[in-house]
């Protein structure tokens, strides 16, 4: 009776270790950013010429995309949404999660990436494209939400960034661009990114985008990942083994 209780013992022992086992040991860069609530304000810089300062959207866009290569280059994984949504995936190698969506407050960009082994980036990102009255400043405020946290072992860093950037059209000679950013490479940020345009003497056409993007660089390979019903059952075949031999 003690030998059968020791040999049942061993046996949940054994098999315990061994579904440990079948989980794979693995560093981890992460990183996350949501970029979202944009508004802006107007301000006249001719009040006397008659015309009230307006900005009008007259368009938007959605892009979120993830991807994610092994040490060699090769292509494990990607994704990729064109309207407002969310998509994902997860392997060995990584977890991604992007969304774009679309609301009351202006939308919101927002992505995860999870790195175990080789490298990825993911981006969310929208645009919208607007006209702006003459002799109006515009000023574009977004809230931004950023983390990054590294496993020393892994030997890089990801990076986590988010970006609010457009342009105006038929100023002068060319366009007038403007772009602001937030990035981390470790623990987290929260703030607000502004910019701001000005119309000239004419009505301009203008876009705008703010961007979720993150990267990450992983040198740690994924510890082969062994079906666990295999591993038990090699386990209950060595105990069988031992228990005959004491029997």
């Amino acid at each position: 009776m003690q030998r059968r209780f020791e040999a049942t013992l061993a046996t949940l022992t054994l098999a315990a270790l061994l579904l440990a086992a079948a989980a794979p040991a693995l560093a981890q860069q992460s990183a996350e950013v949501s970029a979202g609530h944009l508004g802006y304000r107007l301000i006249d810089l001719a009040p006397d010429d008659g015309i009230a300062p307006l900005l009008r959207w007259t368009s938007d866009s959605f892009l979120a995309y993830a991807s994610v290569y092994d040490g060699q280059a090769n292509l494990i994984d990607t994704v990729q949404i064109e309207t407002p949504g969310s998509s994902g995936f997860s392997n060995d190698y990584a977890g991604a999660r992007v969304d774009a969506q679309e609301d009351v407050q202006g939308g919101t960009a927002h992505i995860r990436l999870d790195l175990a082994s080789g490298y990825g980036y993911a981006s969310s990102n929208r645009g919208l494209h607007f006209t702006l009255s003459p002799h109006t400043q515009v000023v574009f405020g977004l809230d931004a939400d950023l983390w990054a946290s590294a496993d020393p072992a892994a030997g890089s860093l990801p990076t986590a960034l988010a970006e609010l950037y457009g342009s105006l059209h038929g100023i002068g000679d060319g366009d007038w661009t403007f772009n602001t950013r937030a990035q981390v490479n470790g623990g987290s940020q929260h703030g607000s990114l502004s910019v701001a345009a000005v119309s000239q003497d004419a009505w301009v056409d203008g876009y705008l985008a703010y961007s979720a993007y993150a990267v990450a660089e992983s040198q740690v390979m994924p510890v082969p990942e062994p079906a666990p019903a295999a591993l038990l059952m090699g386990g209950l075949t060595l105990m069988a083994t031992w228990m005959r031999r004491r029997a």
